[in-house]
């Protein structure tokens, strides 16, 4: 389900739902959830996230016990994060968001 735009205005929603500061997090999980449970066939939210609204953002949900998500194709299999490699692949991944792992 798209909650760009006036996608969020659509479900009486307002900006909040995706620009809120993380005190809030729990309210949006919450209506996340309602959403999802009220349309089965969505497979996830997409939304522009508050730090770079440049940007799209996609919450993927799916069966809790299934093991992948039919959207997604796994490539390469699968590799540990807290490995040497998935420090690597994370590291890449948040280098241009300007954050970096935690100890």
């Amino acid at each position: 389900m798209d909650l760009t735009g006036t996608g969020a205005s659509r479900i009486n929603a307002g900006a909040w739902l995706s620009k809120c500061d993380p005190s809030g997090y729990l309210h949006t999980r919450r209506w996340v959830a309602a959403i999802l449970a009220a349309n089965p066939d969505v497979d996830g939210v997409q939304y522009r996230p508050r730090h770079d609204e440049n940007t799209l953002a996609w919450m993927l949900a799916d069966d809790p016990a299934a093991h992948t998500h039919p959207a997604v194709t796994a490539v390469g299999g699968v590799i540990a994060l807290d490995s040497a490699d998935g420090h690597y692949l994370l590291g890449a991944i948040l280098t241009p968001h300007n954050a970096a792992l935690g100890p």
